[in-house]
């Protein structure tokens, strides 16, 4: 029997997705595989979407009706923009509306400039823009920066982005992003940035 194409799995997939384990193993997916792609995010392209209730799903759902749309019609308005490329076009829809939540597919926009109104913004999933400018404008340009990782072994540059005040949290290296120290004055919970300290005393007497 001939193998079935990718496609025709993708379509099976849809009408049964219980059977996402099936498939997997029909793919033939392994970490060699994966290695022997491309060093980039697309290595990754061939990757068949879970049941949300798989432990090895990686996309969280967004079950707050209309928030998933809200967002995904903010980044189509910014990607109007000429300066705007959208990298993951090509690799299906990013919105996927399913009867009781609706998830975003992560998104990958090309930025010929620092200008691009979607070159500063953020969302709740897996988002990010790729922004073209010249090493010697970049701290001048990205603004007060929660977090700023620069993978680089300029020395100078390291010394520019460590005295920069504007830049709340520096890793010079290939840091995750959501690695704390909670060491660092930085860091902190939640509250302390929702609430303001305050003290009180009552005299009972």
């Amino acid at each position: 029997m001939a193998r079935a194409s990718r496609h025709q799995l993708r379509r099976e997939l849809r009408k049964n997705p219980c059977d996402v384990e099936q498939y997997r193993e029909t793919e033939s997916f392994n970490r060699e595989r994966i290695a022997a792609g491309p060093p980039s995010l697309w290595r990754y392209r061939d990757f068949l979407p879970c049941a949300p209730e798989d432990p090895s799903a990686g996309l969280a759902a967004f079950t707050v009706p209309g928030a998933a749309q809200a967002i995904w019609k903010a980044i189509e308005t910014d990607l109007s923009d000429d300066g705007a490329e959208h990298m993951t076009a090509d690799y299906g829809e990013r919105l996927v509306e399913q009867e009781r939540c609706a998830y975003l597919r992560p998104t990958i926009v090309h930025c010929k400039s620092t200008k691009t109104p979607i070159a500063g913004k953020e969302y709740m999933y897996p988002f990010a823009t790729v922004v073209q400018c010249p090493q010697d404008k970049i701290i001048s340009s990205i603004g007060q920066t929660l977090v700023c990782t620069a993978i680089t072994q300029d020395v100078a540059f390291r010394q520019a982005l460590t005295d920069a005040v504007h830049i709340d949290r520096l890793n010079l290296g290939a840091i995750p992003t959501t690695q704390l120290n909670w060491l660092q004055p930085h860091e902190g919970n939640i509250v302390d940035f929702l609430f303001r300290a305050r003290a009180l005393q009552v005299n009972d007497k």
